[in-house]
């Protein structure tokens, strides 16, 4: 018994010195991954761990000092703490651009103006590439701009000619990376408080990705007519009042409340008072502030204090009386009406395109906590999706413009709410920000010489590796094969503006434009039309129809106007295809069937190598070879079309009630034969 516990001491003893070694290896992803999870609490005392451990390097100890100056600011409101953090990241390596221009917008978050100046200053001055020195000057820009919007509120007199070299240096490089939002947003705001009206105009237009000679569609053309006209006579010393309100209205019918909200603060009226339409923007934006100041405060109690059915009741209370406010501020043409909730959504909807997304109770994976926000609809149409000789009415919606953004995504400080859209029956949302990037990405991926060459060594990498696990699995992901259908994809893409005469900023303009639209003509027109469609008709019973995601999946090939880059982007063929989900059976079956059909027509493909594994070669199929072999695998190509799930359904219903009732009858006729 005695050599038995010292056998187990002498195993714990191991065990304890080897575990500093083990926790040195792996403290940062750990901390990583508890960041990734909104666990603050977890996340902090692991990168203070990082940190202490004498055997982390260097980058890992940056990285941890770095969140530790983030936790500071975001959770605890400390940004002197934030700033002693920042220090000692700086102390390790002063050459980590990221360490300067992540403190310099904490220190903006709290007003600190000048002090973010010099941490851009700093950051200028550690010698960064061409790509990061275009970053850091954007940030400096946007620290000049969000001090004149502070001024302007404040009534402190504006250095204008201060914020004309900024929007000359914003302008420059806003225009050079076209698709950027945040960069043509800071252009557009330092551009009113110029009085630039062309450089306004520009960046507007940049930020709805609408080409030169192009106009605006939708509910934007109508806030196009009203700005075109506002920016027109913004710098004009001669221009009324009814000018200064057309684009008061028209910024704030494109959902640039906080700039409307501005112009008619730093534009001062001429003769009249403020009519009801500009009071009404004003109020709405206060609205929108004080929703989105509780939705932080309560974020932050959550992630530091935990959640309780109390805090919850709270919010929602608060929520009541900021709405109530509004309701008393507005104006009310035919007499104020009181409103329920859900009245209310649709009254906000209807003036100023506002869409709630209120799960509730409030929750997360912390408790119930977490999904309750609100944006705006930049895009907003009524559409007819018709698809093998069915038609649905699908209404879609693109948000942006967050305000009281979700838990995580508050945390996170992403612009999305944490999700990338959502349907509600015939309703289909897309959040923009959630894909605004990807189009950019790729640009810069084909389009920069060192970034192309870069990509392409490493789907050579990869391709090697393809070919062992394809032998070992035919139907597995393989990530050479997925980078090399999105780069040829793209350069397909590329190639073909090119040849329209396209170059410079409209060839980049146009790319966006395109990759955009071949993401929504295969996402909304035909992965949720598909939806619709099975849904309103009743082809498939949902919660039974394990085919539910593999059929809109096929839609998405079949009615995309670019089918190989449908297959390239969109996660049919993913690295989630081993998963459980409806979502993963649906594009692994997609590939199987595939895979199936090009050997069973393996002479009919170019190039095809009978000796070499049959999916690393699914890039050999033409389009015309893809849509046929999708078109194999579509149910409503086939006999089975003319068969109505829920007839079935309702027939096996009856089969059962039929023989439960026989089964009855039976057992009456013995009792009275027993009788």
């Amino acid at each position: 018994m005695r050599t038995k516990i010292k056998h187990q001491l002498l195993g714990l003893l191991i065990c304890i010195l080897i575990l500093p070694n083990v926790y040195g290896k792996d403290d940062i992803s750990s901390a990583y991954k508890a960041f990734s999870n909104a666990d603050y609490h977890k996340a902090k005392d692991l990168y203070e761990s990082v940190i202490n451990n004498i055997e982390s390097s260097s980058e890992d100890k940056i990285t941890s000092y770095q969140k530790l100056a983030y936790f500071a600011w975001k959770i605890n409101e400390n940004i002197d703490e934030s700033r002693r953090f920042t220090e000692l990241a700086f102390a390790i390596d002063p050459s980590i651009v990221n360490t300067m221009i992540f403190q310099a917008k904490y220190e903006l978050a709290a007003n600190n103006f000048e002090e973010a100046g010099n941490l851009i200053e700093r950051a200028l001055q550690s010698n960064p590439s061409e790509k990061a020195t275009q970053k850091i000057r954007m940030a400096k820009a946007n620290i000049d701009l969000q001090e004149a919007i502070y001024q302007v509120n404040n009534k402190i007199p504006l250095d204008r000619e201060k914020l004309a070299k900024s929007l000359k240096i914003a302008e420059a490089i806003s225009m050079s990376n076209i698709g950027d939002l945040d960069y043509a947003e800071i252009q557009l705001g330092l551009a009113l408080l110029v009085k630039d009206g062309e450089s306004a105009y520009k960046a507007w237009k940049n930020y709805f990705i609408i080409s030169k000679g192009e106009k605006a569609e939708g509910i934007l053309q109508i806030a196009e007519n009203k700005l075109a006209h506002g920016f027109k006579y913004l710098n004009d010393d001669q221009a009324g009042d009814s000018d200064r309100n057309d684009l008061i209205v028209g910024l704030a019918n494109s959902r640039f409340y906080r700039y409307a909200d501005l112009m008619s603060n730093d534009v001062p009226l001429n003769d009249a008072s403020e009519n009801a339409e500009i009071t009404d923007i004003k109020f709405y934006y206060e609205f929108c502030l004080a929703i989105d100041a509780l939705s932080t405060n309560y974020h932050r109690d959550v992630i530091m204090n935990g959640l309780s059915d109390e805090k919850r009741e709270a919010f929602y209370n608060q929520l009541d009386e900021i709405k109530q406010k509004l309701l008393t501020n507005l104006s009310w043409p035919n007499g104020a009406t009181k409103l329920s909730n859900s009245n209310f959504d649709d009254e906000l909807y209807q003036r100023f395109g506002t869409i709630f997304k209120d799960v509730k109770p409030y929750y997360n994976f912390h408790g119930k906590v977490g999904l309750f926000f609100m944006a705006h609809t930049i895009s907003d149409k009524n559409i007819v999706v018709e698809q093998f000789g069915y038609k649905a009415d699908v209404h879609f919606v693109e948000l942006d413009f967050l305000f009281a953004n979700s838990l995580t995504s508050w945390f996170f400080e992403t612009k999305t709410g944490g999700v990338g859209g959502w349907n509600e029956g015939s309703l289909i949302v897309q959040m923009r920000r959630a894909y605004s990037d990807r189009p950019i990405l790729y640009w810069e991926r084909i389009s920069d010489q060192e970034q192309k060459m870069s990509w392409k060594k490493r789907i050579s990498e990869l391709k090697i590796t393809d070919e062992e696990i394809a032998k070992k699995n035919p139907y597995a992901y393989l990530p050479g094969l997925k980078n090399s259908m999105r780069y040829h994809a793209v350069l397909k893409l590329k190639n073909s503006l090119e040849k329209q005469g396209l170059t410079g900023d409209d060839l980049r303009m146009a790319f966006i434009s395109e990759f955009k639209s071949k993401t929504f003509q295969s996402n909304i027109i035909g992965h949720e039309g598909r939806h619709r469609i099975d849904g309103k008709h009743r082809l498939v019973f949902e919660p039974f129809c394990r085919n539910y995601e593999y059929r809109a999946k096929l839609s998405e090939i079949l009615q995309s106007n670019d089918p190989l880059f449908t297959l390239a982007f969109n996660p049919i063929y993913y690295s989630g295809i081993e998963g459980s989900s409806k979502h993963a059976y649906g594009g692994k079956k997609i590939v199987t069937q595939l895979v199936d059909w090009m050997n069973a027509n393996q002479n009919t493909i170019a190039g095809f190598n009978q000796k070499r594994p049959t999916l690393p070669q699914l890039e050999l199929l033409s389009e015309q070879q893809l849509i046929a072999a999708i078109n194999t695998m579509e149910p409503l190509n086939s006999w089975k079309r003319k068969i109505n799930p829920y007839i079935i359904v309702l027939l096996i219903v009856g089969l059962l009630i039929g023989g439960i009732f026989k089964l009855i009858k039976r057992r009456i006729r013995r009792r009275k034969n027993s009788i």
